[in-house]
């Protein structure tokens, strides 16, 4: 690959060997640099996933438990069903709330 990235436009100017010798390292050294910064922001990206990743789960295990608090068992199951058990329990408490508000007038 270096060989035929350092020859001219006419094909014939340098053999490989001395296309070879001419290479000075620094093409090299810069594609190397430069893949080795993309792996280190492939790896923040990931380190940063991550971490946003183990937050939602920790959100969703609070929320479980304060289901839970509430009465709500949610199995120990997907996020999705945690989610769902919330939102039905948010939907029960402002119908609550409602029936509450319309028997005190």
């Amino acid at each position: 690959n270096a060989v035929v990235a350092l020859r001219s436009s006419n094909q014939n100017d340098l053999s490989p060997a001395v296309a070879a010798s001419n290479h000075s390292g620094k093409r090299s050294s810069g594609k190397h640099h430069a893949a080795t910064m993309d792996q280190r922001k492939r790896e923040e990206r990931n380190a940063r996933e991550k971490e946003r990743s183990c937050r939602i789960a920790r959100q969703i295990d609070d929320l479980r438990n304060l289901l839970s608090r509430g009465g709500v068992i949610v199995a120990k199951g997907t996020k999705s069903s945690v989610l769902a058990e919330a939102a039905n329990y948010i939907n029960m408490l402002q119908e609550q709330q409602c029936r509450w508000e319309m028997d005190r007038q």
